[in-house]
């Protein structure tokens, strides 16, 4: 049975489920207003009920301006509000939010917040679709890591995000990692739907026993490589922990590491959550 959704005087026809009117606050109060699309625990429906979510939405309002995570979500920019699309393990949410304060509380957070704040209020990771300039104003940084036990951890978390987040979307992210850009100290991270990879160079000064003992898989030339297909939680900890002891190897200080990225259709991405300034 086909329902409409309504998106201020825009509507969204589907086949999915009734799930509401947004242009309708209860009690004509100014709060968020959220509804779900889909609740449950079955995991391929829920993506599917996302995905088709987000086509309709995209043939209405155009390509999303944001999308990120943990989630994933997506966000469109129509007026003084947000539409925010969020993928959830319990359900698909569809959510109404005002453009001032969401933006505000997000800035705030990247501004004033420690990690875990910044986590909470925008997410592990957070990437402007390819279409022009950062539309909110802002481009959000992220807060360094104390330490290499701490970046480890927060590694670990991200790239298992990540891992989770690009599977549902479909799509894949490149992260270098390296004190500056065209340094023989680099490691660049593959993470696409069920893989999650790494290649690390061979520095000329460092003996190629030193890497080869930390747990790389396969050499060639100067490079090693490391290759997870399905990877699981043991799998992430593993490249992150290797990651980590790699760049400890290359005698680099923990403030010195950089990365970059890159991402199909996007202009910029920041890791907000793994603990590094940007390249």
């Amino acid at each position: 049975m086909g329902v409409t959704v309504r998106l201020g005087d825009m509507e969204i026809n589907s086949a999915v489920q009734e799930f509401g009117d947004l242009t309708q606050r209860p009690g004509g109060g100014e709060q968020p207003r959220s509804i779900k699309l889909a609740a449950g625990s079955e995991t391929g429906e829920l993506v599917q009920v996302f995905r088709n979510a987000r086509q309709i939405a995209f043939d209405v309002l155009g390509p999303q301006h944001l999308f990120g995570g943990a989630g994933p979500w997506y966000r469109w920019q129509i007026s003084d509000s947000l539409i925010q699309l969020e993928h959830h393990s319990w359900g698909v949410r569809l959510s109404l939010l005002p453009k001032d304060e969401t933006e505000n509380t997000e800035y705030q957070a990247c501004e004033w917040g420690d990690r875990d704040h910044v986590v909470a209020e925008v997410g592990i990771w957070v990437a402007e679709f390819d279409n022009g300039g950062m539309w909110n104003g802002y481009s959000p940084g992220g807060v360094g890591a104390p330490d290499w036990k701490t970046f480890q951890q927060w590694a670990t978390e991200t790239l298992h995000t990540l891992e989770s987040d690009l599977t549902i979307l479909d799509t894949r992210m490149s992260i270098l990692l390296t004190p500056v850009r065209g340094d023989a100290r680099s490691i660049q991270v593959l993470v696409e739907p069920g893989t999650i990879s790494a290649v690390a160079s061979q520095p000329h000064h460092l003996d190629r026993q030193v890497l080869g003992s930390l747990g790389w898989q396969t050499a060639h030339d100067d490079t090693w490589f490391a290759v997870h297909e399905k990877p699981n939680q043991t799998d992430i900890q593993k490249l992150a922990g290797l990651i980590t002891d790699t760049l400890r190897a290359y005698a680099v200080d923990l403030n010195q590491v950089k990365y970059s990225t890159t991402c199909p259709h996007s202009s910029w991405i920041n890791l907000l959550g793994l603990g590094l300034g940007h390249l």
